[in-house]
């Protein structure tokens, strides 16, 4: 059954030559004079588009939907970024609340968007997110406070973080002719500013060298260990500095020769007296020039107590020699006593060297100078020295 547009009224009315519409302008099942219907009323032919429409928003949801054949991704003239999508089929008469519609992978083209970048486990317009597929990583692996995703999943950082703070080493060992070490499994930083970085202790690493105090020189710390040995001279016992061709305290430094100039040491010699005759003691001959032996040991201020043992093996030929004391710092030398052995026999003598030392800084020389005729064998049997009397 068609619908009429009554056109006029009694009395006359207005004719296809009146109007501008023609049968296309004119809805679909009503009828109406068009410029096209020769002064009759004619059905309207333009297409009512919702109603037409075969596709509804849901099975269970009426609301008609126009499928469209193309989308675009941009910003409109107003400035506004806006999803459109084009409806390119006939013309027609649209009532409100009809939906437009794209499938939904034109319009994901639309707004480039892909599969790499979907997480995987995940889809989007109708894609499967392939991205971190082939993720491996771990919250142990990702820095703690720090939020990671793979494979779809949102991973929280536990690995340990450990900037901010200094971060002892504990770790060590001596392989491969080298010091290695092993830092704690974690985030490690590597600047000074914000107290990030690592350490060892003095006394890991004295521990890892097998350094201890005996190992040390007297008056010497290293690593924080300090110097107990007791091959050395000890300020608070009488000690041995050399007896009959042994070295006691100066084992490591020993005796040397030396000439002296006005009263000053001016070069000690590279090489050890070598130690001839009776009982290996120092022996060594007087030439052009005098030369003395150094007990190139620096001892302590404290040590202010010498002992001599001088020895003559020939029966004929007195040996004589003269005991100095010398600075290290300036090498002043002091003439300290002068003495002899008659014939074949042994010399003892105790000197208080007090008063020689007491304007010396940072410990002493002892010079024996040995003036003992060419080809004749003695010399100093041993020395000694004390903090006390002997």
């Amino acid at each position: 059954m068609s619908r009429a547009i009554k056109m006029g009224g009694a009395g006359g009315g207005s004719g296809s030559d009146d109007v501008t519409a023609a049968k296309a302008q004119l809805l679909e099942n009503y009828t109406a004079i068009t410029k096209d219907s020769d002064d009759e009323p004619g059905a309207g032919t333009m297409k009512h588009l919702t109603n037409r429409a075969t596709v509804t928003h849901e099975t269970a949801n009426g609301t008609k939907v126009l499928v469209g054949d193309a989308a675009f991704m941009v910003k409109n003239s107003d400035g506004v970024q806006r999803a459109e999508i084009r409806y390119n089929g006939s013309d027609g008469y649209v009532t409100p609340n009809t939906l437009f519609a794209i499938p939904a992978g034109t319009m994901a083209t639309a707004g480039g968007m892909t599969a790499a970048k979907v997480l995987a486990g995940q889809s989007a317009f109708g894609i499967s997110g392939t991205a971190t597929n082939d993720g491996t990583i771990t919250a142990d692996k990702v820095r703690n406070g720090y939020i990671a995703y793979s494979k779809g999943a949102r991973i929280v950082g536990t690995e340990p973080d450990y900037t901010g703070t200094p971060n002892q080493i504990t770790n060590l060992r001596i392989n491969n002719g080298r010091i290695e070490t092993a830092v704690n499994a974690g985030y490690h930083a590597c600047y000074w500013a914000g107290n990030s970085y690592e350490y060892i202790t003095y006394a890991q690493m004295a521990s890892l060298l097998g350094l201890t105090g005996s190992k040390l020189i007297p008056g010497n710390t290293v690593c924080g260990v300090t110097s107990t040995a007791t091959n050395w001279y000890n300020a608070n016992n009488q000690q041995t500095v050399f007896n009959s061709g042994s070295f006691g305290l100066a084992a490591a430094l020993g005796a040397y020769y030396a000439t002296a100039t006005n009263n000053i040491v001016s070069a000690i010699q590279d090489s050890p007296v070598v130690m001839t005759g009776d009982g290996g003691g120092i022996r060594f001959e007087s030439s052009a020039y005098q030369r003395y032996v150094v007990f190139r040991a620096s001892f302590p201020l404290s040590s202010k107590y010498v002992q001599f043992v001088l020895h003559r093996q020939d029966k004929t030929i007195n040996t004589t020699a003269t005991l100095y004391v010398a600075s290290p710092a300036d090498r002043r030398m002091k003439r300290v006593a002068d003495f002899t052995s008659n014939y074949k026999n042994t010399y003892a003598r105790t000197y208080d060297l007090t008063n020689y030392i007491s304007d010396f800084t940072g410990g002493y020389y002892i010079i024996f100078d040995h003036c003992d005729p060419v080809g004749y064998n003695g010399g100093l049997r041993s020395l000694e020295l004390s903090p006390t009397p002997f």
